[in-house]
């Protein structure tokens, strides 16, 4: 473990950027794997060079117009980038709405690539994310090569993770392991888990015994814990206790109804309709289900469309069976400028 908190450089900076994600462990233990011969896989679960630009005089970052989210910056595109919709344009030179200067923050690949570039400039280094490998063959290239040892280090999303057998890597590193563990969705610390474990085992798989470090701003996080332990049976546990306590599947099921339109006040409008039409048609407080909204989507608008949801949570899928008819029966009176969608347990809820 690598508590950022303590171990992330703070050496003065240029202007406009931040402290280097390599901490002073992490470039020692990939020091020491170069001089061995053997190879690194270092993985952030996020694209790009800098994940948000913020103005330093008015505290303004720059938005996607079409999606509530923030741009990416893409160094090697020299481009910002929404990842929702693709929509892509330059980089300002300083901010649009007071001209003041522009503060580049978050860490992507790109900008993680870089710092391992200027750190070991002798390393035979390559990216391996959706911007890199831009179709099959160019993915299938570039994981022939690191497997042909071409390559000593490899920086990559969670495309580095997916059971790639590597018998040459002995390093992994979880450059940041708390970047899935803000996400609005109660599954954020099991997917948190599931990934961090998935990535650890690319290490040592060889003759020669592997090392993984985990950097995180939030070593007690349970799922970080765990997962350094290696002791799923408790992770699961606690996590499932976890969910009963706050009544999150799998002690309940659960429905999302997913609203969207071009038109906000349409779509809210909708909305609120359905709310009362499923309010009309609650059980008596006995039977356990519970309403949760009309409110807006933990992303509110995507590719122009504003988006709102009602959540539904009950002890089992026949105590919503009422709502779930009432719901169905009122989609006749809905505009078709606005789509709703009843998704019985959603897989995910952003």
């Amino acid at each position: 473990l690598v508590d950022l908190r303590l171990e992330r450089p703070r050496t003065p900076q240029p202007r406009g950027s931040e402290p280097p994600m390599l901490s002073t462990r992490l470039r020692t233990a990939m020091a020491q794997t170069l001089e061995r011969q053997q190879q690194i896989i270092l993985f952030l679960n996020r694209r790009g060079h800098s994940t948000f630009i913020v103005c330093e005089v008015c505290g303004q970052s720059l938005h996607c117009e079409a999606c509530d989210v923030c741009l990416t910056h893409h160094l090697s595109a020299r481009q910002l980038q929404c990842h929702y919709c693709g929509k892509a344009s330059p980089l300002p030179e300083a901010c649009p709405s007071c001209s003041g200067p522009l503060l580049e923050l978050g860490v992507g690949t790109e900008r993680i690539e870089a710092e391992v570039a200027e750190a070991f400039p002798a390393a035979r280094i390559a990216r391996l994310d959706r911007d890199a490998a831009t179709s099959a063959e160019k993915l299938t290239e570039l994981l022939a090569a690191f497997a042909r040892r071409e390559l000593d280090i490899l920086v990559g999303t969670q495309m580095v993770a997916k059971g790639h057998d590597f018998p040459g890597v002995t390093l992994v590193c979880v450059v940041m392991a708390d970047s899935a563990l803000t996400l609005p969705d109660f599954r954020a610390g099991e997917r948190t888990f599931h990934l961090l474990t998935q990535v650890a085992g690319r290490a040592g798989r060889g003759k020669d015994p592997g090392r993984v470090l985990v950097q995180s701003y939030n070593p007690e996080a349970t799922p970080i814990a765990r997962m350094l332990e290696n002791d799923y049976v408790r992770f699961s546990e606690e996590e499932l206790r976890r969910r009963q306590q706050l009544a999150w599947p799998p002690t309940t099921r659960m429905v999302a109804v997913r609203i969207d339109g071009e038109s906000a006040h349409l779509t809210i409008s909708v909305a609120k309709q359905l709310a009362e039409v499923a309010q009309a048609h609650l059980p008596p407080p006995s039977h356990g289900v519970r309403m949760l909204g009309p409110a807006p989507a933990p992303i509110t608008r995507i590719k122009g469309k504003t988006r709102w949801q009602l959540v539904f949570k009950a002890p089992t899928h026949t105590a919503m069976f009422g709502i779930l008819d009432a719901l169905e029966a009122a989609l006749g009176e809905v505009p078709s400028a606005v789509r709703v969608v009843i998704d019985v347990d959603p897989a995910a809820m952003l």
